[in-house]
């Protein structure tokens, strides 16, 4: 049964809709009061496909009323219920089944019927006529009239409060409980009263003023602020009493009212780094420190390789701040690139700049922090860590330089393949210590100051100042232990300082020996030896025989009686001139000889004078060819120093530091063999006498311990900084290698050392006292060496700090 009233049902379905409607209009037709009916009916015709009537039976049938003639949405259904068919004709009361809603079909815009019958498709839907309006008339859903209802139609109690549909109601009477009022304004204030607690329900009061008359009990009561004078308030709990431990004050109040007591300094509270802060500034446990990386490295021109500066920082802590400060020239920064690589990135680093600049800067000067961040590279990582470690600084040229261009002079170096430099760099931190203390005032000790270190916590230790010296009574032997403690010596009363074994006087700031004015003595002779065992001797002690003008200082203070003396140039006494200075010794004598070799040290006390030219240490200059050698002699010695060696008077002369139209006074007496000015005093005559007048210049050592620095060589007490056997130099050439080093040219007598413990090889040697011969009697020191040589011939030499 594919389709179902195609003709006839609609026809008869709109037929019998009409005869329903004449039906459900008699209905409502009679009392007021009855109640309307809840069904209707319809009836209609059902045929086959061929149009015949439908066979008789019973037809499972569904009804739907929509709010729409198509896609509309059911607002009814009913079925599938049982419909009888007899003849091809049906009727049915829609309803019987299901109960219609009136309220709903009411509220749809209209009514649309459709019918399905068993499992075939739904038919189009009709539209309902009047009779079925009638259902809606039992809710009276809108009354058009005046008066026509009165309170005689409606029964005591038969309006719940659930049905009125009105916003409020103002009354002058009592009503009834108004228990979901939700108006403003509609209550006025004068109309409440409360007879029982007003219950909130976690909502809060909330007024501009409040009056509270009578016993008023709140858990809480919250307020921006109480006006009064407090003075009725009640219940309030006020702390009272006092902190029960000694030393404690009030932090604050605890809920209940007790007090909550602190130590009256809070070490906990106070920030790590608040020294400064609580000590006006006069303490401080932050502290920067800059290191530098190697300077003046040159950059390769367009070569392809870097150029590699480095940076080793040593580890002093964390770094609270970072800055790397860069200065690097070259003619054309637009086609140069720095990178930086830290100690745990070896590859790709930080690219600083890339390029550096325009075209025709030549200078990049910068620095880089958490503020100014370079091009790429986590530069924030190091603040917050250990910066320890190689840093390395590359730059990359990819041009070439030109010398002609504009301001390039100075910077272009075509000869070496060069761009500039790396003038300097470095990186500066700032970290936070608790270990040590920096004090920026004075330090005013009422008591004693004492150590704890060695007392165990209890006072009598040493206190350490600055690297390593410490402060105490030691009256026994100058041990390693001891190293640079500082003592008064009870016999004699001197300030005294543990050096290399020995307790030094430190009145006069630098001596390893006793000082006699001026002349450091480390002994006053090794017995009647050789020149070698002479040499060897006072090496053993780090020292050197003294040299002429320190002999002759110390004969004139009384502090040698001995007749003949070795100097360490060998003590040639030219034609017996220089007896006053070492006794008598012959003149071109045998080194065999058995005489007396007294022992100095050179310590010199820096002072804000001094003048250093290319490593030679001026300490004086007498610029005036008016002097005796006396005075000379004693004026340097008297200022911890001594007349200059040939060799530093050929490096001063070098530097235009000398007259050369006059002649000075050097150490070993200034004898002039071949009166050439080439060796550096000028025009000093050959056998010179005590009583000529020369100009002079005293020089200080570069030494500051008895002890060999570690970059250098200790050869039997002898502190070497460089020996050269191998290839062989003239005299200026040598002079001005060792001066490179802040040394000299080994003495005669510390070469001597060196030959006998096979360090010196050469077969002639350059001294500082310009290495004579005499007569091939001193070839234990200097070698082969000719007599009166000329300062053009070429030997090897050996450089000594001294």
């Amino acid at each position: 049964m594919n389709r179902l009233l195609e003709g006839i049902w609609m026809r008869r379905l709109r037929d019998s809709l009409a005869a329903c409607a004449v039906f459900a209009l008699v209905t409502v037709a009679g009392p007021a009061f009855a109640a309307a009916p809840k069904t209707a009916l319809v009836d209609g015709v059902l045929t086959s496909s061929g149009g015949s009537a439908a066979a008789d039976g019973d037809y499972d049938v569904t009804f739907t009323i929509y709010d729409a003639p198509s896609g509309g949405t059911a607002v009814w259904t009913e079925g599938p219920v049982k419909m009888k068919v007899t003849g091809g004709r049906f009727a049915h009361v829609l309803g019987s089944s299901t109960p219609m809603d009136a309220a709903k079909l009411a509220a749809a815009k209209g009514q649309w019927l459709a019918l399905k019958i068993g499992s075939d498709p739904e038919l189009p839907t009709q539209a309902l006529h009047a009779s079925i309006f009638a259902l809606h008339a039992g809710v009276a859903d809108k009354v058009s009239c005046d008066g026509c209802i009165s309170g005689d139609q409606v029964a005591n109690g038969s309006m719940a409060a659930a049905k009125m549909g009105f916003n409020y109601a103002g009354s002058n009477t009592k009503g009834g409980p108004a228990l979901d009022l939700t108006c403003t304004g509609c209550v006025s204030v004068s109309e409440m009263k409360f007879d029982g607690d007003v219950d909130l329900a976690g909502n809060s009061l909330k007024a501009k003023n409040g009056t509270f008359a009578g016993d008023v009990t709140a858990k809480s009561v919250t307020a921006t602020e109480f006006v009064g004078d407090g003075s009725k308030l009640t219940g309030i709990k006020t702390a009272s009493g006092e902190c029960k431990n000694a030393g404690e004050v009030v932090k604050g109040i605890n809920a209940d009212g007790s007090l909550k007591c602190v130590v009256a300094m809070d070490p906990s509270a106070l920030p790590k780094d608040g020294l400064n802060e609580i000590s006006n500034d006069l303490l401080s446990n932050q502290f920067t420190d800059t290191i530098q990386g190697a300077a003046n490295v040159a950059i390769p021109d367009n070569t392809g390789a870097d150029a590699n500066a480095v940076l080793d920082f040593p580890d002093i802590g964390i770094s609270q701040t970072f800055e790397l400060t860069v200065d690097v020239s070259n003619t054309d920064l637009s086609t140069l690139a720095l990178t930086v690589l830290p100690p745990d990135d070896k590859k790709t680093g930080w690219t600083l700049c890339d390029p550096c600049g325009d075209k025709d800067a030549k200078s990049y000067k910068k620095t880089f922090s958490k503020d100014s961040l370079p091009k790429s590279g986590d530069l924030t990582k190091w603040i917050g860590a250990n910066i320890k470690g190689t840093w390395n600084l590359k730059a990359l040229d990819s041009s070439y330089c030109i010398p002609q261009a504009p301001g390039n002079s100075g910077i272009c170096d075509v000869n070496n393949k060069t761009d500039g430099k790396i003038v300097s760099w470095s990186i500066k931190i700032q970290t936070l210590s608790n270990q040590k203390v920096n004090m920026n005032g004075s330090l005013y000790v009422g008591g004693t100051l004492w150590g704890s270190e060695n007392g165990h916590g209890k006072a009598g230790g040493p206190v350490k100042i600055g690297g390593g010296v410490q402060i105490g009574d030691e009256p026994g032997a100058c041990t390693t232990q001891l190293e640079n403690t500082v003592r008064v010596d009870k016999a004699s009363g001197e300030t005294q300082i543990c050096q290399s074994g020995m307790w030094v006087n430190v009145a006069r700031n630098a001596c390893w020996g006793s000082l006699t004015h001026g002349v450091c003595l480390a002994s006053t002779g090794g017995g009647n030896l050789n020149f070698r065992d002479s040499a060897l001797y006072c090496a053993s002690k780090k020292a050197d025989i003294c040299s002429d003008s320190q002999t002759w200082v110390l004969r004139q203070t009384a502090a040698l009686w001995s007749n003949a003396i070795w100097t360490n140039s060998f003590s040639d006494n030219d034609a017996g001139q220089w007896s006053e200075v070492n006794g008598g010794t012959g003149d071109d004598h045998s080194w065999s000889n058995g005489w007396t070799a007294p022992c100095c040290y050179n310590a010199t006390p820096p002072r804000a004078s001094d003048k250093i030219v290319k490593g030679v240490r001026i300490v004086y200059k007498h610029d005036n060819a008016s002097v005796y050698w006396r005075q000379a002699a004693m004026f340097c010695s008297g200022m911890e120093a001594d007349l200059c060696t040939k060799a530093e008077y050929q490096v001063l002369r070098d530097n235009n530091e000398t007259n050369k139209s006059w002649g000075y006074w050097a150490s070993d007496h200034s004898d002039n063999d071949n009166t050439g000015y080439e060796k550096g005093i000028g025009g000093v005559s050959d056998n010179p006498n005590l009583g000529q007048h020369y100009s002079f210049i005293c020089c200080g050592t570069h030494r500051k311990t008895l002890d060999c620095p570690a970059q250098y060589e200790d050869v039997g007490g002898v502190c070497v900084t460089k020996i050269e056997n191998n290839t062989l130099a003239d005299w200026p050439t040598a002079a001005k290698a060792c001066a490179d080093l802040n040394s000299r040219l080994c003495s005669m007598s510390q070469t001597a050392v060196l030959r006998n413990k096979g360090k010196v090889t050469a077969s002639g040697s350059w001294t500082a006292s310009y290495s004579d011969n005499d007569g091939n009697n001193a070839a234990i020191a200097v070698g082969s060496v000719g007599d009166d040589h000329p300062p053009s011939s070429k030997y090897g030499y050996a450089c000594c700090l001294w």
